[in-house]
């Protein structure tokens, strides 16, 4: 009885390390800089986000592609989030994981706007996301594919 109850004890005290452990890798494997890779993003949409794609205005479609093209992410060990448009702009902000560890809620400088995105996929220095919106929302892209480029 004795045995059963301290192994009882380890089992539960192991617990929160694994939990713990499991949100440090995934944080870990998050931390770095990430580039969008915009074909590859646009080559994998479904067809009722091609059609919108396609039916935007060559310029403003010029401009959408400008946006995400070489678009760098930069997510940092102490929270802070940086983003790089190939066109010089940028946005700072913070990131942190949410929803057991599924998503990523990106919060802008002003402290109040946020971007959740949820992680489809994390392995190999790819990510896949998906920004989580309402339903009324029609994203051009609505899943973005990043390799890691820098950790």
């Amino acid at each position: 009885m004795k045995t059963i109850y301290i192994a009882l004890v380890i089992f539960l005290i192991m617990i929160p390390i694994h939990v713990t452990s499991q949100e440090k890798s995934i944080e870990k494997a998050i931390t770095g800089t990430w580039v969008m890779d915009y074909d590859q993003s646009t080559q994998k949409m479904n067809s009722s986000s091609r059609s919108h794609l396609d039916s935007i205005k060559k310029g403003q479609r010029d401009r959408i592609q400008n946006s995400y093209t070489g678009r760098k992410d930069t997510y940092s060990a102490d929270g802070s989030y940086y983003r790089l448009l190939a066109d010089g702009r940028d946005v700072s902000g913070s990131w942190q994981l949410t929803n057991k560890d599924s998503q990523i809620e990106i919060t802008g400088p002003d402290g109040k706007s946020k971007l959740i995105v949820k992680i489809e996929s994390l392995k190999d220095n790819k990510m896949v996301l998906r920004p989580v919106v309402d339903d009324d929302t029609k994203l051009t892209i609505p899943v973005w594919y990043y390799t890691k480029v820098k950790s």
